[in-house]
């Protein structure tokens, strides 16, 4: 008895996964057509379509006119495209700096005219409508070795920027080190609180006596935004052992900027754990404030 049950549990796991996966499938085959006709109209220069057409969070994210001005860059001069084919497609629930919905991320294997080998990334979103719209696009020109080789200068450039940064907070200078900061940041809390926050937390451990890059960490996030974060073994005075972390974006202008910062103790005490509670709160204002225009459009 015990037998027939587990094989009829069995049984019944094995027919579940397989629905969940036609389900899935049928989801990345509605979002591949979507990706595919929102493709067209990029390949053809209709770039303002492109964003009529777009998600509500993508509208949300990015004006009609940044997004064309984007595309007229880093699109236009690779020319037209010679071939397209798909390389992986993927359901997803859940996506780096995204709110949780229904994704399918297509990557496509592209060649145009003036660049050989491409990778596109396309990521439909299944909207509040029920329809899937494109959510995010991004190009990745060059060989693997191009792509990864791009990918360390811009890990460098976010490195060199973040440190430039801390320079002024290493100085005392708390005003500039807001100023100095990305919209986003400077949004999130007000340049007052700033200043107090970093007199009240990171002034009393003194000055520093060493830091030195652990890790850093490059992705891009919807719709077609690009961090790196980067984690710092550092010292000071009094605080022989802390953890660093420091969250850059590219912003519209080419420049990277700080958006988020923490020190976290290697011994944690009341005091650094505050600090570092204290700080992680102006990252989540950053996210909240980033979701409540896509969710304001998205009721629209």
């Amino acid at each position: 008895m015990t037998r027939i049950s587990l094989i009829g549990a069995t049984i019944a796991f094995v027919l579940f996964a397989d629905v969940a996966i036609a389900a899935d499938a049928g989801k990345e085959n509605a979002a591949l057509i979507v990706a595919e006709k929102w493709l067209t109209l990029v390949d053809e220069g209709e770039y303002a379509d492109s964003w009529t057409e777009a998600a509500f969070y993508f509208k949300a994210e990015v004006t009609q006119k940044t997004w064309e001005q984007k595309l007229h860059a880093v699109r236009g001069p690779l020319g037209k495209v010679v071939s397209r084919k798909i390389i992986t497609e993927t359901y997803r629930t859940s996506l780096p700096g995204a709110p949780d919905g229904e994704y399918v991320v297509i990557r496509f294997e592209t060649s145009f005219q003036h660049r050989k080998s491409a990778v596109e990334r396309v990521t439909p979103v299944l909207d509040k409508d029920g329809q899937w719209r494109v959510a995010g696009y991004f190009i990745n020109a060059g060989s693997p070795d191009q792509r990864q080789f791009l990918k360390m200068e811009k890990k460098k450039a976010a490195v060199a920027a973040a440190e430039k940064w801390l320079a002024l907070v290493d100085e005392g200078n708390y005003a500039d080190s807001w100023r100095e900061a990305s919209e986003k940041l400077q949004a999130a809390i007000i340049q007052k609180t700033w200043e107090q926050l970093l007199h009240s937390d990171r002034e009393p451990e003194g000055n520093i006596t060493s830091r030195k890059v652990k890790n850093s960490t490059y992705q891009s996030t919807l719709p077609d935004n690009e961090d790196v974060v980067i984690w710092y073994e550092t010292s000071f005075q009094k605080m022989q052992s802390a953890v660093e972390r420091v969250w850059t974006r590219l912003d519209e202008d080419g420049q990277w900027r700080v958006t988020g910062y923490v020190i976290t103790a290697g011994s944690p005490d009341l005091r650094s754990i505050l600090m570092a509670l204290l700080l992680f709160l102006v990252i989540i204002s950053v996210w909240l404030m980033e979701l409540k225009p896509k969710r304001d459009a998205a009721e629209q």
